[in-house]
């Protein structure tokens, strides 16, 4: 994997993969980037911040025998910070009797705070996801409430439909994802530096295939911020691999022609999904 802007010593120039995460992802997303033989320049497109209020909100509504819910590892993360030092957020969730998480990426990182009362589920829609989590939940005998711990935005509303399902669920906000250009260490990039680091990137696409991966619709606007003025990296001219139909939504509204979405939307699969948009190039 590259952090800059990789350049074959032989003049021929490689099919490439851009990932778009954030900076804060990458010591994470590495140990999957690292698995495939292609080469992956890291363009952070967004900025993920924890909201305070979110984690006052969550103390006060954790009782005996909660069941906390996790789609993203976002939410995990900003959880596992918040933890560190405060006694009171601690002994609340030691009320917690069970945590379910999609994916098992997510399950991994939750695993650490929480140990063995993670338990992981997959589901290709969200429709099945709301089964396997009712069913999930319906398991416990005694359980107080259900708590979903989620971003500021959503594809699916997660809450309202187990509500439907008749359980008393509800969401806490723990952060928000900015869609912005940044650096390595996760600060903006000025426009000075958005043009040098697309000039760049725009190059190398000039003459090989490019392949930007989106795990989520404010990526795509993040890489639009960053693009928009580099004629070699306008959407008709790349491939857009996109981990599920929202962020498809939103690459074909960008103008991307040529998207490849993910039958699971994991991260594991996005990121060979676009191994192989590259690797197949024609």
């Amino acid at each position: 994997m590259h952090d800059g802007i990789p350049s074959p010593s032989n003049g021929k120039e490689r099919p490439f993969l851009v990932w778009t995460r954030s900076a804060a992802d990458l010591a994470s997303d590495a140990l999957l980037l690292n698995q495939h033989q292609v080469d992956i320049v890291h363009v952070p497109c967004i900025r993920v911040d924890a909201i305070a209020a979110g984690i006052s909100e969550l103390k006060t509504a954790l009782a005996d025998s909660a069941v906390l819910i996790f789609t993203s590892q976002n939410a995990v993360k900003i959880l596992n910070k918040a933890v560190q030092g405060d006694a009171g957020l601690r002994a609340a969730l030691n009320k917690v009797s069970k945590v379910i998480t999609h994916g098992q990426q997510t399950a991994a990182s939750a695993t650490g705070l929480f140990g063995e009362r993670v338990q992981c589920i997959d589901a290709p829609t969200s429709v099945e996801l709301v089964g396997k989590l009712t069913r999930s939940i319906n398991e416990d005998p005694v359980q107080s409430s259900t708590i979903w711990l989620r971003g500021e935005d959503f594809a699916f509303d997660v809450a309202g439909a187990l509500q439907k399902s008749g359980h008393e669920a509800q969401h806490i906000i723990l952060y928000r994802t900015i869609a912005t250009p940044t650096d390595q260490s996760g600060n903006p990039l000025a426009e000075k530096e958005i043009k040098e680091q697309a000039k760049l990137i725009g190059k190398r696409a000039h003459n090989a295939r490019c392949v930007v991966c989106f795990a989520s619709p404010s990526s795509v606007t993040g890489w639009l911020a960053l693009t928009s003025e580099e004629p070699d990296l306008h959407p008709r001219h790349l491939v857009a691999a996109v981990i599920g139909p929202t962020t498809a939504r939103a690459a074909a509204a960008a103008g991307f022609g040529n998207i490849a979405v993910c039958a699971w939307p994991n991260l594991q699969d996005l990121i060979s999904l676009g191994a192989s948009c590259a690797k197949n190039a024609n």
